[in-house]
């Protein structure tokens, strides 16, 4: 009689713990991003504890992007492995254990895997492209310049640097707040700018950098100009590191721009040129104003393009 209570108490309780009991193991809550490469994540976990010694761990798996990318052939003593996912990936991944159930009372086995742990994870970031990023907006009488940046990922951040002329020291390191920042510049300096993107990983308590995108260049021109008898002029200042200068005018202040005049740019503290080409006489001229730049170590067209309005007489 004693025997009989004592296996049917047995079988109650490992009923009870089958219908109850939805995982059979303790989940490790441990799961952490140790490391990452341009194009894959490795992480590391504790062994979930199995609640009974009917419950055997046979393998891992781990799974991104809702199933897109797995890995499945994991060993069940291993504690660490590695995923490969897309470059720029940011996302949850989730780790899988299998296990092989045994019943004490007819030694049949039953295979499944149920969820253990996730964490957010991310792979390297692509080194931002000389198209990604630009000076785009100049104030010249607060001497500010805008510089907007893209990302691969709306979760990477930007971080910026700007450089004095040919300087390896940087002027000025920005970390973005958003996708543009204004930056306080001096009129008639060379500055070269360059940045790289970054994500911040909460759960793993890590940073990724990019590497450092191409230099880009930019100079806040300080000229005077103003309209005559069939042309234009503009007063120029010296800026060390300007090679030349190209000059493109139209009667409207949105299209039609044409070339009007190219020139060099002169070793003389300020000198005037005169603009006659494509010019508009009786009608007020719209002027863009573009600048070219050669350094030791930069050699290009500047962002920033001078523009301006005048009337010209007939």
């Amino acid at each position: 009689m004693k025997k009989t209570f004592k296996y049917l108490s047995t079988l109650i309780v490992a009923i009870a713990l089958t219908l109850v009991l939805k995982v059979p193991a303790q989940a490790s809550g441990n799961l952490k991003q140790t490391k990452c490469t341009a194009n894959s994540v490795t992480v590391s976990w504790t062994t979930p504890s199995m609640y009974s010694s009917n419950y055997k761990l046979t393998g891992y798996m781990l799974s991104a992007d809702n199933g897109a990318y797995t890995k499945s052939d994991i060993a069940a003593d291993a504690t660490s492995a590695t995923i490969s996912l897309p470059a720029n990936y940011i996302g949850y991944l989730r780790l899988y254990y299998y296990y092989r159930y045994t019943n004490p009372y007819d030694g049949s086995t039953k295979d499944d895997n149920s969820f253990c742990d996730s964490t957010y994870v991310n792979t390297g970031i692509s080194t931002p492209k000389k198209d990604h990023f630009a000076a785009t907006s100049f104030l010249p009488t607060t001497k500010k310049v805008s510089i907007e940046a893209a990302t691969y990922n709306s979760q990477h951040r930007t971080q910026l640097q700007i450089f004095k002329g040919d300087s390896s020291k940087p002027f000025k390191t920005v970390n973005f707040r958003g996708s543009s920042e204004y930056i306080s510049v001096k009129k008639n300096t060379v500055y070269r700018f360059r940045i790289r993107n970054y994500y911040q990983n909460t759960d793993s308590g890590t940073t990724t950098f990019s590497n450092w995108s191409p230099c880009r260049a930019f100079v806040m021109p300080d000229f005077k100009y103003a309209g005559g008898k069939k042309c234009y002029k503009l007063k120029m200042k010296k800026v060390n590191g300007v090679s030349k200068y190209v000059a493109k005018t139209s009667k409207k202040n949105d299209s039609g721009f044409k070339t009007s005049k190219s020139f060099k740019a002169k070793n003389k503290k300020s000198y005037t040129v005169t603009i006659k080409k494509n010019v508009y006489p009786k009608k007020t001229n719209y002027f863009k104003l573009y600048i070219y730049i050669k350094t030791k170590k930069f050699n290009g067209m500047s962002d920033c393009i001078g523009t301006g309005s005048t009337y010209i007489r007939k």
